[in-house]
């Protein structure tokens, strides 16, 4: 077990479902706004560091077809408990490592996983893989801490984001395709605790 394994897996381990910071029943701003992308029935997405997040199991329920990673083998296994019919459909990985998929996915769907990833190689790294397993015209939904936001999240420090900075990160600075913002917006979102967090949330085409 690596040291990103271990950090997540305790928490997962030792903290309620309901009391982890991030948790959230049923994410309503995105759902909400993956309603109104132009996507297919059975259209692939791609939800890294899913957690335990009930989201997969909504939109499989929906008629798409989902596949999750995360970085904790102890959420991994918690998760094919929790949704069993759903326990082929994730598997181990670290966001900055090649994906085993190209050109395949159409929506891509990170809430609060970027934001942990501080240098510009590990941000690089997960745009390239995010480009090469996302097909041309398929969706990006990112998530993240807002700038207003706490700059920690889980003991461990974060990287925020504006709307325009999101919007930077998808540009020929990083990434030789070509994207389009199709919705930026901020929202803020009330943990179990009740504390208010922040949120800048951004969806992007792929158009090349």
């Amino acid at each position: 077990m690596n040291a990103s394994d271990k950090h997540w897996s305790n928490i997962y381990t030792n903290t309620p479902m309901n009391r982890l910071g991030w948790y959230e029943e049923s994410p309503k701003v995105i759902l909400e706004q993956i309603g109104k992308l132009d996507l297919k029935d059975g259209a692939n997405i791609f939800i890294p560091g899913v957690g335990l997040s009930s989201i997969a199991k909504t939109l499989t329920d929906n008629g798409f077809t989902v596949e999750t990673t995360d970085i904790s083998s102890s959420a991994v296994d918690e998760f094919r408990r929790m949704y069993p019919e759903l326990a082929n459909n994730i598997y181990q990985h670290n966001i900055t490592e090649p994906l085993n998929k190209v050109d395949y996915f159409d929506l891509w769907i990170d809430r609060a996983v970027l934001h942990f990833l501080l240098s510009d190689q590990a941000i690089q790294s997960y745009l390239e893989n995010m480009n090469r397993a996302l097909k041309i015209g398929g969706y990006i939904v990112l998530a993240q801490f807002a700038i207003s936001g706490a700059e920690k999240c889980a003991g461990l420090p974060v990287k925020r984001y504006s709307p325009e900075s999101l919007s930077d990160l998808l540009s020929a600075k990083y990434l030789s395709a070509k994207y389009l913002p199709v919705h930026t917006s901020e929202f803020t979102f009330f943990n179990p605790a009740g504390e208010a967090k922040p949120y800048t949330l951004g969806i992007f085409q792929r158009v090349s």
